[in-house]
């Protein structure tokens, strides 16, 4: 109980540090906001009716997996599939140690829609909702990994601090609410033979709720109509799956260079290729863990309120249960309009 009681302590006082960042990070964001209102309209910053993401006349190619910091009004979709191809996976005795490896495929599946609304030129919202899923792909697989579902509801703001013509510096903060659906067909079949029958607490599938706060600090700077880069940063605070008396700190780190080519060229094309860290993934997956992946994407730029693109990325990651590595393969297709 006395173990419990600390965990909880534990678990009060980080959400604690991360909300009082969060409301420090706003109230930085409402002061600067409130001593620019007085100020003639800025001509500088987008110049657009649908504030597009643009700084220094690039549009740039933004990604699902980075924040960006621009206070925009618009809505996305995106749907997308994965696959990680001959991951070995540990099967484990009733002791829980290692007597066999077996060698099979995942696949994942993403669906997402996130609304953004921008209330001024400095202050938005969103909300973004979306689902996740992983499952075994032959028999070997769905047997020792089962099946991983994990739905989630997030509300957010996004504030600008700073910003010229080609600079752009923002800060977010954010709730989200998940809900983690596992189907674990080795362990429930290991406890009924270990035990001789169905326990009443020994269950094929498990439902956990999870909360997850965050705040970050985004950036952007354009050096042409065709090259920009961007940049962001996030520290949180989220529910662990394994022990709900625990909590995991969240750190994120990202950056891409995106380049558009209808300036310069006449073709309405962009790209991206970037870098994203984090330290829990988004899924609140049970099998890995300190995600280390490279996105990257092609979009249609031939019209100033739509975009459909292709996402893609190539992610590894270290299996928490042992010393191995999931290597992966993830496409996406997206769809956004401005308002």
């Amino acid at each position: 109980m006395i173990g419990n009681g600390k965990n909880k302590g534990k678990m009060r006082s980080n959400r604690c540090v991360i909300l009082c960042l969060s409301v420090l990070l706003f109230g930085c964001v409402c002061v600067t906001g409130a001593l620019g209102m007085g100020q003639e309209e800025d001509e500088t910053l987008i110049n657009t009716e649908r504030r597009l993401p643009m700084l220094n006349g690039h549009r740039f190619v933004l990604s699902s997996l980075i924040m960006d910091p621009f206070v925009s009004t618009f809505v996305t979709t995106g749907t997308g599939f994965g696959v990680a191809p001959g991951i070995e996976l540990p099967i484990y005795d009733f002791d829980g140690e290692p007597i066999a490896t077996i060698k099979g495929d995942l696949a994942y599946m993403r669906l997402g829609m996130s609304y953004r609304a921008a209330l001024n030129d400095w202050l938005g919202l969103w909300i973004d909702v979306n689902g996740m899923a992983r499952m075994g792909i032959n028999a070997e697989s769905i047997f020792s990994q089962g099946i991983t579902g994990v739905f989630g509801l997030e509300l957010g703001g996004m504030g600008r601090i700073w910003h010229n013509e080609r600079f752009m510096l923002s800060g977010s903060a954010a709730y989200k609410r998940g809900k983690y659906l596992g189907v674990d067909i080795l362990t429930f079949v290991q406890r009924v033979i270990l035990e001789g029958g169905i326990a009443p607490d020994n269950k094929i599938t498990k439902r956990i709720a999870t909360d997850r706060y965050n705040a970050g600090l985004h950036f952007a700077t354009a050096f042409s109509p065709c090259f920009g880069i961007l940049a962001t940063a996030e520290l949180g605070t989220t529910d662990s799956i394994f022990n709900k008396d625990k909590n995991d700190t969240v750190l994120t780190l990202g950056g891409l260079v995106s380049w558009d080519l209808n300036p310069r060229l006449g073709v309405p094309l962009g790209f991206n290729l970037g870098f994203n860290y984090t330290s829990y993934p988004e899924s609140a997956d049970d099998l890995i863990q300190d995600i280390r992946e490279i996105p990257f994407k092609i979009a249609y730029t031939g019209r100033r309120e739509f975009s459909i693109a292709l996402e893609g990325s190539y992610l590894r990651a270290p299996l928490r249960s042992d010393d191995g590595i999931l290597a992966a393969w993830t496409g996406l297709i997206s769809l956004k309009y401005y308002f």
